[in-house]
């Protein structure tokens, strides 16, 4: 059944056509990633299915009675000085005005008891809130928050008490356990933690909910969708398959069209040499033939230019001073704000040309370690010494550092290090802001636009240490590939060393060489990337297909923690090569039917979940 559709639709700001002619179908279950280069108009385009925006031109047709769910880029839970619980409990509106009305009931029926009709309308009260899962949305809500790493003690505090990424994990696990028919999600992975993501990408699999979602996390892409729709050039281009299938077909697509584009100008060019032949000789029968070669020339459908590949930001540092070989230490770092302790005793080294990054589950304090070492907030205990001549700037995961009143030339000038209007300019084409584009305000940017601004501004100041807290979050794929690129060069041939807060754990390990993981309050290693997943190369994801709710129970407390998922269709458990018997075994024996089994290698996030598991939860 077809659950939403897109005719012709487009979308003008004053004489500038962001996109135009877009249309689509989703049926029920589809998962469509909306993915294309910042500024393309994805947000745009969903604001405008979601009824918040008008189109220019085109009609959106979405079933009647749909329930809709809908997380932005900032969106937090509401009720945020209730407990975790109670606030989670509070998206169940529909539950909570059934209990509502039950307890009145029972009140009126211990007061009037011959009133037979009171009886009659608390049952089917009864009935409504048993169908809508009234019975079991607590004991969903627990096991939810126990999977997402909040510990019984932290489902009391309130949740103003919070990390922003913690309560946008919240406000996601409350949509879902409310299962809309549809949900759109703008950027759901930027400020979830790998436990998150993981249990995300687990529940969108198998939800017959249908998800329209913005984001540039190809892995998670890969993960969830079954159709990708690219807006590029102001032109929107349905591809049917995960993220990697698109890749591969557009590739495929532009070779095919480059080849037509060329045949069919190579053709236009043999026309009219030869119409140009007959003029030359001037008779009547070589006009005539001319004539009619040129009504087929203008007959003739002429494709479009090839577009040229997206143009990309070239970074380059000059003039950085170099640092001395020991740039940073850290030695028994504490901190915690009132009665929470984020960490304790932490301590690490960075180097010159180190790139080392931080992870960790949200909420552990990996952004407040960063802004300790900024010097913008005091330790509670312990020391950190930069070493000889480190000058280091900050990268602010949201950005908080742009004045929206700026434009973009003046938000560049106030970074107070290049003075140059022509060296300015030219550092703003590096970074693809061209033209009238120096004069957009601040307020006006793209989150994309906003993490390029950022970046340009600490490359005026010349520094031999950078300190990056999410800067992935709002780039593009070929950002992220920019920004591999520009810290590779920088450590390799500049010796900046790059120091890195981030939940990407798979993107990191293409950037950087060094991992620090912070769990449960203390930091589990420093190691290099590749040691993180040979430690845990002793098992892998063992796929069983079988009814996976009843394997679960059959497994018992046992296999729980190794447990990664389970649906109807199947389980998916870390496990050794030895233990594949014994579950096979006990599977049998418990009166499971398994219809297939295979293993997959251990992926950086499931190395990671197994280094953190049973202390990598949130304290």
């Amino acid at each position: 059944m077809a659950v939403i559709q897109c005719k012709d639709i487009s979308v003008c700001f004053g004489e500038k056509t962001l996109f135009h002619g877009v249309g689509f179908t989703l049926e029920a279950g589809d998962k469509l990633g909306l993915v294309g280069a910042n500024g393309a108009g994805k947000t745009t385009l969903l604001k405008v299915l979601l009824g918040e925006r008008e189109p220019t031109t085109g009609v959106i047709s979405t079933s009647n009675g749909m329930k809709i769910g809908y997380l932005g880029q900032q969106t937090r839970i509401h009720h945020a000085e209730k407990s975790l619980f109670e606030a989670m409990r509070s998206g169940f509106t529909h539950l909570l005005d059934l209990e509502t009305a039950m307890e009145k009931l029972e009140l009126a029926m211990r007061e009037n008891t011959a009133d037979v009709s009171l009886l009659d309308t608390y049952h089917h009260l009864a009935d409504v809130y048993r169908k809508e899962g009234g019975n079991s949305y607590r004991s969903r809500i627990v096991g939810v928050l126990k999977r997402l790493g909040f510990s019984e003690e932290t489902q009391s505090r309130p949740v103003n008490t919070l990390s922003g990424g913690q309560q946008t994990t919240l406000a996601l696990a409350s949509l879902l356990l409310n299962t809309p028919d549809i949900l759109f999600l703008d950027e759901p992975t930027n400020h979830l933690d790998i436990r998150a993501v993981t249990w995300l990408e687990d529940q969108l699999r198998v939800m017959k909910t249908t998800v329209i979602t913005v984001s540039h996390d190809r892995y998670f892409l890969d993960s969830v969708t079954n159709k990708i729709l690219e807006l590029e050039h102001g032109k929107a281009m349905l591809y049917k398959g995960n993220y990697s299938y698109f890749r591969e077909e557009k590739a495929k697509n532009v070779q095919i069209y480059e080849k037509h584009y060329k045949d069919q100008q190579k053709e236009i060019r043999r026309i009219e040499a030869y119409i140009a032949l007959q003029r030359k000789w001037n008779r009547q029968r070589n006009i005539i033939a001319a004539e009619s070669r040129q009504k087929a020339l203008d007959r003739m459908v002429k494709l479009e230019k090839p577009a040229p590949p997206p143009a990309e930001a070239r970074f380059r540092f000059e003039g950085t001073l170099p640092s001395g070989n020991d740039v940073l230490k850290v030695t028994n770092l504490s901190m915690k704000f009132g009665q929470k302790t984020l960490f304790e005793n932490l301590s690490f080294e960075v180097s010159k040309d180190d790139r080392f990054f931080i992870i960790g589950p949200n909420g552990c304090g990996k952004s407040t370690l960063l802004k300790i070492l900024c010097g913008m907030y005091p330790p509670c205990r312990g020391s950190y010494t930069f070493g000889y001549n480190v000058k280091w700037g900050y990268y602010d995961q949201e950005n908080q550092r742009l004045n929206p009143e700026n434009t973009v030339l003046e938000e560049l000038m106030s970074a107070g290090g290049e003075t140059s209007r022509e060296k300015l300019y030219s550092l703003l084409a590096l970074f693809l802001f061209r033209g009238e584009d120096a004069e957009k305000k601040i307020a006006f940017l793209s989150g994309g636009e906003r993490a390029r601004i950022t970046l340009a501004k600490l490359m005026t100041k010349r520094c031999n240490v950078l300190i990056l807290d999410e800067p992935t979050n709002g780039l593009d794929p070929s950002g992220i590939k920019e920004l591999r690129d520009i810290l590779s060069y920088l450590a390799h041939e500049k010796g900046v060393s790059v120091m890195v807060s981030s939940h990407q754990l798979a993107e990191m390990a293409l950037m950087c060489d060094r991992v620090g993981i912070i769990s449960n309050g203390v930091l589990l290693s420093v190691e290099p990337i590749q040691e993180l997943l040979e430690r845990t190369q002793s098992e892998n994801i063992v796929d069983i297909k079988t009814d996976g709710n009843k394997a679960k129970e059959i497994l018992g407390e046992t296999w729980a923690e190794k447990v990664r998922s389970a649906n109807e269709k199947e389980i998916r458990i870390a496990a050794g090569k030895g233990d594949i018997p014994v579950l096979i075994q006990a599977l049998g024996a418990g009166g499971a039917e398994i219809y297939g089994i295979s293993e997959e290698k251990l992926t950086l996030e499931e190395a990671y979940l197994r280094l953190t598991e049973g202390g990598g939860g949130i304290a």
